[in-house]
């Protein structure tokens, strides 16, 4: 092409027709742009593939972390579930609803109804997402919402669990004190989870509930404590309904994702 333009350049100068030479002229410099905005084109196309291609990565990201969060909170609000029925075990204790039988199972009640458990969203493929400045490519504005509430550490839902929450257990476990035999709730924790995952290390049997008493007519007795368990229920309450809410949003993001990922 280049060797076929020079020889009709020559041809053109030589046959000395102005008019023709610069139609000649225009026509090489219109093929020039053109094939730079064939090329810019081009290269516009590569770097809306890579660009695309890259987005599609962070979503596979955030749909296995988001999948793994998922899997952790269902298995807190299970905990939380369980730990609440410990809570309203006691309340139909203290309104007597039963006469005591089962000690052990009242020890128990009394012990785990302050136990605290709280959820934390991973954020590795969040954040490499906004540190990149790719998030700013996501055009599904729902999305981008999920993500940024979800991963907010702010918010005044979490600042409840935080604050409210935590303190209202931290008073239980310092008023429950109170009421039991030292190292009790040590030796409780320690037989139910240390010796459960560390076998080797921890002996079940030497030491159990069974060794300690607590008095259960000052418990019935006690207004105090029957104020800081009910307060514990609004807390719990609190924290599960946030908790729920997390686990919707969890899911709307992963059928959003799927969307994304799995165009039709």
């Amino acid at each position: 092409m280049l060797t076929f333009l020079r020889k009709l350049r020559r041809s053109l100068i030589a046959s000395g027709s102005a008019r023709k030479y610069l139609l000649y002229a225009v026509g090489e410099v219109a093929l020039v742009v053109i094939g730079i905005l064939i090329a810019l084109q081009i290269n516009n196309w590569n770097e809306d593939r890579k660009s695309k291609n890259r987005l599609l990565s962070h979503y596979a990201e955030l749909k296995e972390e988001i999948n793994y969060d998922l899997r952790q909170i269902e298995e807190i609000i299970q905990s939380l579930e369980k730990i609440d029925g410990q809570g309203m075990y006691m309340r139909s204790f203290l309104n007597q609803e039963f006469t005591i039988r089962d000690t052990t199972r009242l020890k128990k009640a009394f012990l785990e109804a302050g136990y605290y458990v709280a959820f934390d969203a991973s954020r590795m493929a969040y954040d490499n997402l906004v540190n990149s400045g790719d998030i700013n490519m996501i055009t599904n504005k729902k999305l981008t919402r999920l993500l940024g509430e979800f991963h907010n550490q702010g918010g005044w839902d979490k600042s409840v669990i935080a604050g409210y929450v935590r303190q209202t257990i931290e008073e239980y476990h310092h008023y429950r004190h109170t009421l039991t035999e030292p190292l009790m709730d040590r030796t409780y924790f320690t037989n139910s989870v240390m010796a459960a995952d560390y076998p080797q290390h921890f002996d079940s049997t030497r030491v159990t509930l069974n060794d300690f008493s607590i008095d259960w007519k000052q418990v019935l007795s006690d207004d105090h404590y029957s104020v800081i368990l009910d307060k514990l229920h609004t807390a719990r309450l609190n924290q599960k309904m946030l908790y729920y809410k997390l686990k919707d949003d969890m899911i709307s993001m992963i059928d959003i994702l799927d969307i994304e990922l799995n165009p039709e």
